[in-house]
């Protein structure tokens, strides 16, 4: 199956804005409860291939008695709406099959992501990398345990470094080349995942994994491009304020942010009517609630400081959009780079 590494995809290319073409993709549809437990054996467009995955609707209404699967798997919050699913990792291990919601298109490269997250407490040896299979043709369930001996799309964490955090969601990506007939998606430990993880790990260790919010999505290589001082003002364009700099991982401006700024006070004073959106992004290495926190107080430190420098209030308005608008894949340094930045839109002339 071909593939291309995701450290090789081009300076400026976006994954935001595509569809996910995935059905159901954070198992949210069909999730209902019995009354009795928040484990769920079937959600709408998915189903286990191997073995026995659960979906888990942790927004169940039950008694502090009833919610035995919580307690015994120290489950987290899910990482997208309510509901997130849960398999075993092993040499033969458990399996998911989804649907997607078209065919891709042969020669089309697309963004392939999963959120994964280890048990608190039980099951939790690390493990290299999840895999993800692309195909034609269902695979048929089967109740027991097993292989499946095919190589799949290997995901990896940010730093291509071993799955061992237990106390927050990891996204997983990778850039995939379709051939043009994959319909279904299925997730597990294949013939080419984990091999040497598992070949050292000893009989009372086991990998339990949650999932949650798996993407298949176009990748689209776009331009953003830098704001200069002269610059053609044109309605509704984004441009990336380069020489905008925070202090890592906090709200304070470095230095030689000043001059940049002041750029952008030149701009509006010399267009009383123009309009603008500053926004804050970061990248993916922290909790979602994190990233949107620290995205929204930079975004108002910028603000306050061109206030400082002389600008007019009605003429800006700002946002932190967290890790939701990357740029590039956050599983580099150089992506990472690209994706914690600040943009500049022209609102209104």
């Amino acid at each position: 199956m071909k593939h291309i590494l995701s450290s090789l995809f081009l300076l400026g290319a976006t994954l935001g804005h595509s569809q996910n073409l995935v059905l159901n993709p954070s198992f949210e549809l069909g999730a209902v409860c019995d009354g009795t437990t928040e484990s769920i054996d079937q959600v709408a467009d998915w189903q286990g291939l191997s073995g026995s995955p659960r979906f888990i609707n942790t927004n169940c209404p039950l008694s502090r008695d009833a919610r035995t699967y919580v307690q015994g798997m120290k489950l987290p919050p899910a990482n997208h709406g309510d509901v997130l699913a849960g398999i075993g990792i092993a040499q033969k291990g458990e399996y998911l099959g989804g649907k997607l919601t078209q065919t891709l298109v042969a020669g089309k490269q697309y963004v392939v992501k999963v959120s994964v997250r280890l048990p608190i407490k039980f099951c939790n040896a690390p493990i290299n990398e999840i895999g993800i299979l692309l195909h034609s043709k269902a695979i048929d369930p089967i109740a027991e345990l097993r292989m499946i001996d095919r190589p799949a799309l290997s995901l990896q964490n940010n730093t291509q470094s071993e799955i061992t955090t237990q106390y927050r969601w990891e996204e997983l990506s990778a850039l995939y080349t379709a051939t043009g007939d994959e319909q279904f998606i299925t997730i597990g430990n294949f013939a080419n995942n984990n091999t040497a993880r598992l070949a050292d790990r000893t009989e009372k260790e086991c990998t339990y994994l949650f999932l949650d919010r798996i993407v298949v999505e176009e990748f689209k290589a776009i331009d953003v491009p830098a704001f200069t001082s002269d610059i053609a003002l044109k309605k509704a364009t984004n441009y990336v304020l380069a020489d905008v700099q925070f202090e890592k991982g906090n709200k304070a401006l470095q230095e030689k942010s000043t001059a940049a700024l002041q750029q952008v006070i030149d701009l509006l004073a010399a267009n009383p009517t123009l309009k603008i959106e500053i926004s804050s992004h970061v990248d993916n290495t922290r909790e979602a609630s994190a990233s949107q926190i620290l995205t929204e107080a930079r975004a108002k430190e910028v603000l306050d400081k061109l206030v400082a420098l002389g600008a007019s209030t009605t003429q800006i308005s700002t946002v932190g959009k967290g890790a939701a608008a990357p740029i590039s894949l956050n599983n580099t340094e150089k992506g990472r780079l690209q994706n914690n930045r600040l943009e500049l839109l022209i609102v209104d002339l």
